[in-house]
C-alpha cells in the first residue's frame, strides 16, 4: 500500500511537472508580496477576477499583479489532483488527526491558523510551494491558491 501511494504521489509531480498545471499564470491583488501575517508567503490565485476583488474590497486599490510559477516540488493539496484519501493523509501529516480540518468541507472550515501550519509544514519538509484548494474572497466559492514560501 504505501508504494501505491508513493506511485501516486509520483505520478501527480511528473503531471505537474508536464505543464498540466505548471507553469501557471497566477494573480495577485493588492499588494505585489506577501507579508508577516502568513509567514512572509505570498499567495496567488488563479482566478483573475477573484484577485480584483480581493484588491478591491481588502486594499481599496485596483492593483492587479501578473506572475508566472513554475514550482518543482509544491505541496499538493487539491482534492481533485490527490482524491479525498490523498487530502487526508496529507492533512493528518501536517495537523495530526485530531486537529486537522474537516476533508468533507475543504477548503470551508481551512482558518488562517491553519494556512500558516500548512506554510510551516511546507518549509520544514523542503516544498518550494503550494498549491492548494482554497476559499474565494466571500468563502462561497472554491478558487485555488498557488503560495510561494
Amino acid at each position: 500500500m504505501k508504494d501505491l501511494k508513493q506511485f501516486i504521489k509520483t505520478t501527480i509531480r511528473e503531471f505537474l511537472s508536464e505543464g498540466a498545471l505548471l507553469p501557471k499564470k497566477v494573480y495577485r491583488g493588492g499588494s505585489e508580496y506577501g507579508g508577516e501575517d502568513y509567514l512572509n508567503s505570498t499567495f496567488y490565485t488563479d482566478s483573475e477576477i477573484e484577485a480584483k476583488k480581493y484588491a478591491k474590497e481588502l486594499h481599496g486599490n485596483n492593483k492587479l499583479y501578473v506572475k508566472e510559477l513554475n514550482f518543482k516540488n509544491p505541496l499538493i493539496l487539491v482534492k481533485s489532483e490527490i482524491g479525498e484519501g490523498g487530502l487526508y493523509d496529507e492533512l493528518a501529516k501536517i495537523f495530526g488527526e485530531k486537529y486537522m480540518p474537516d476533508i468533507y468541507m475543504f477548503p470551508f472550515g481551512v482558518s488562517d491558523m491553519h494556512r500558516r501550519e500548512i506554510i510551516k509544514y511546507a518549509r520544514n519538509n523542503k516544498y518550494d510551494g503550494i498549491i492548494m484548494d482554497d476559499t474565494d474572497y466571500s468563502y462561497s466559492g472554491i478558487i485555488r491558491s498557488y503560495i510561494e514560501i
